[in-house]
């Protein structure tokens, strides 16, 4: 059922418009309101799909309520009500904040019901949008919250984990505490991919500013720390396709998994360490960064690592899993390739 509210001070013009309105609209409720009617009351107190205004309200200027209103509600549709059709009546009801204006006399046609449906409908998403940006701003706001307790661990496990004095059983309980801390991170990431593919490419589109506004600030935050351990952490927002989510995951999960290979890493084995994702609208394995210059070398050529008991295959495994990822080695213990798919890298509704 939708809700209107007219603001009109003749009560002949107020109820050709109430029953126009209950012709077009079957399930309606309509309140009429002259020029003194209480705004504020009215609007806190109803749920509105749409509101009229006459532009010539007794001793009032419709264009005074509608800024009101618009204090209230910036994006509550507003139609402006007027027996003129000159141009400045138009300019001043836009000026003033109005959704669309009807001229007196139209209000059987049935372009006029189309016109209220559709910015009813402009309404209804705006809300929906406007909630979910009010979701989204207070899942990136936490992630900093919720991520950084186990990178902390993560990497404070493994410099302990370096000491080897550890008896089996401390080696074993700080490989459970690692695991937990993966399994945290997991949690996160798992929450946050499955949220934002709930959106559409549209709904997606939307709100990529407020999306890359958070993103900043939680760059922000992350910036010090993963500085204080040597890693600059940066924020890419020249991202050319809007459904390419911009790669601040990627990063962090990079940032993890070479600073626990970088723990382990000596001289004696070769390997070649990739990191991949899988980009889903192109459908295909896109090589993101070889890693060579992140690893210790014997020469410009070489990488050689070798991960010590395997931690860093566990722990790299356990968070790539949230990701939809895995990790490859062989039977010496050298890591071919790590790959995952980011779960937040939007497609398009259509190809």
């Amino acid at each position: 059922m939708y809700n209107f509210i007219i603001f009109e001070d003749d009560p002949v013009d107020a109820d050709i418009l109430n029953k126009a309105l209950s012709h077009h609209f079957n399930t309606q409720r309509t309140i009429i309101s002259g020029e003194n009617g209480d705004i504020v009351t009215l609007l806190e107190c109803q749920k509105l799909d749409c509101v009229f205004v006459d532009y010539n309200l007794g001793h009032k200027k419709g264009s005074d309520i509608v800024r009101r209103i618009r204090k209230i509600n910036d994006i509550l549709p507003i139609v402006m009500v007027t027996g003129q059709g000159s141009e400045n009546v138009a300019v001043d009801s836009f000026r003033s904040g109005v959704t669309d204006y009807l001229i007196k006399g139209n209000e059987f046609n049935p372009l006029f019901k189309k016109s209220v449906e559709n910015i009813i409908d402009n309404y209804h998403t705006k809300n929906i949008l406007r909630h979910q940006r009010s979701e989204m701003k207070f899942l990136f706001k936490s992630l900093s919250h919720d991520l950084q307790e186990p990178v902390k661990k993560i990497i404070m496990f493994s410099h302990v984990l370096c000491d080897k004095k550890l008896s089996d059983d401390e080696y074993n309980q700080l490989l459970e505490m690692l695991n937990l801390s993966a399994n945290d991170i997991e949690a996160v990431f798992r929450a946050l991919g499955l949220y934002i593919n709930s959106l559409s490419s549209s709904e997606f589109e939307e709100s990529f500013v407020d999306i890359s506004k958070v993103l900043e600030t939680t760059i922000n935050d992350y910036g010090p720390y993963f500085e204080s351990i040597g890693i600059k952490l940066t924020y890419q927002d020249n991202i050319p396709n809007i459904y390419t989510y911009p790669d601040i995951f990627n990063v962090i999960i990079k940032t993890i998994i070479q600073h626990v290979v970088k723990e382990y890493a000596v001289d004696s084995i070769k390997s070649n360490l990739y990191l991949f994702y899988e980009m889903k609208k192109n459908r295909h394995s896109l090589c993101l960064k070889r890693l060579r210059e992140q690893l210790p070398r014997k020469n410009s050529n070489d990488v050689y690592v070798q991960i010590e008991h395997n931690i860093a295959f566990k722990l790299c495994r356990k968070i790539l899993s949230a990701i939809g990822g895995d990790i490859d080695f062989n039977d010496e213990g050298e890591v071919k390739y790590i790959s995952f798919s980011v779960p937040v890298i939007k497609e398009k509704d259509q190809v």
